[in-house]
Parts: C-alpha cells; sequence; structure tokens
C-alpha cells in the first residue's frame, strides 16, 4: 500500500501492510481517477449550478462575483490588490471594474497623489447587489452540501485548506 511517511513528507513511499481496496487517488489508472481532474468536474458540475443562479437572477458571471466578492472583503482596495483577491490579471480586473463603475455598483475614489492607486469602494447599489447575491449563494452552497453530514462537510473543509496548502508547497522552488 502506498503511505506518506514523515521522512519524506513529498514523497509516498511503499510499506507493506494487509490488502486494502484500491483508492482511486492513490493508484490512479485513468484520467478519471486522477485528483486534479476529479476536482476539476466537481468544481465545474458545483459552479454550474452557482453560474447558472447568478446569471438568471443577477446577470452577473463568476468574473463579476469574485470581484463583488473581493471588494466587500477588501473595500477600499486599489486594483492591484483586487485583481490578486480574485486570482485575475489585472486587465480582466480592470475591465471588469471599469464596466461596473459605469453601470453604478463600484466607485473610483482617487488618489491626489498617484491615480494608480484610486481605491474601489461599493455604491449603495453595489452593496445592495452583493447582500442579495450572498444570500442567494449561501442558499445555493447549503443545496450542494446537503447530501453530506454535517461532520462529512467538516472533513471536506479539512482536506480542501490540506490540499491546497500541499499543493502549494509542492508548487514552491526546492
Amino acid at each position: 500500500m502506498l503511505v506518506r511517511t514523515m521522512k519524506n513528507p513529498r514523497s509516498i513511499d511503499m510499506v507493506k501492510t494487509e490488502p486494502l481496496r484500491r483508492l482511486a487517488s492513490l493508484d490512479p489508472r485513468c484520467l478519471g481517477e486522477m485528483l486534479d481532474y476529479r476536482l476539476y468536474l466537481t468544481y465545474r458540475d458545483c459552479g454550474y449550478v452557482t453560474e447558472r443562479l447568478l446569471r438568471t437572477e443577477f446577470g452577473v458571471n463568476r468574473r463579476r462575483w469574485r470581484i463583488i466578492a473581493i471588494v466587500h472583503q477588501l473595500e477600499g482596495a486599489t486594483l492591484s490588490d483586487i485583481a490578486e483577491g480574485a486570482e485575475l490579471d489585472k486587465a480582466q480586473a480592470s475591465r471588469t471594474v471599469g464596466t461596473m463603475v459605469r453601470e453604478g455598483f463600484l466607485k473610483r475614489l482617487s488618489n491626489p497623489d498617484n491615480a494608480r492607486f484610486a481605491k474601489i469602494i461599493f455604491t449603495d447599489k453595489g452593496r445592495e447587489l452583493y447582500d442579495a447575491i450572498l444570500a442567494r449563494y449561501r442558499e445555493a452552497n447549503i443545496s450542494l452540501v446537503a447530501s453530506l453530514t454535517y461532520d462529512e462537510i467538516a472533513m471536506l473543509d479539512g482536506i480542501l485548506e490540506k490540499l491546497r496548502q500541499h499543493s502549494t508547497l509542492l508548487m514552491s522552488p526546492h
């Protein structure tokens, strides 16, 4: 069986144990068993539910929602900070923020010392949109995990965080 040992947390070593059923994540034999592909399919399928909600009820795509959510989290931040928080390139973030400013959801507060460091804030209209989307998004989120027990949800949260932390470690230069 494959297990992670403490002597080298970056590798999985073979250890003699009782035979267990084959786990696709430890012994993937096709694309459909690869962890990243399985996570992608989950993201795609769950994302379809939330994307449909955003588009049909609010006329917003995922990129706009990420910008809205990050502006709420970092209100008064610069465009660069918002792009980084939303994991978008600066050009995408700039176009989306610009459109949302023209539509009256966001406002730029200029910095007299340096125009590149304008602060982005919500208008009342933008804050109302955020509140409405968040309420519906929370309902959708609860629906997506409805088939799981409380303990499974807690485990899922922990596993997802652990996978993100470990993948970050694997991406870092050695």
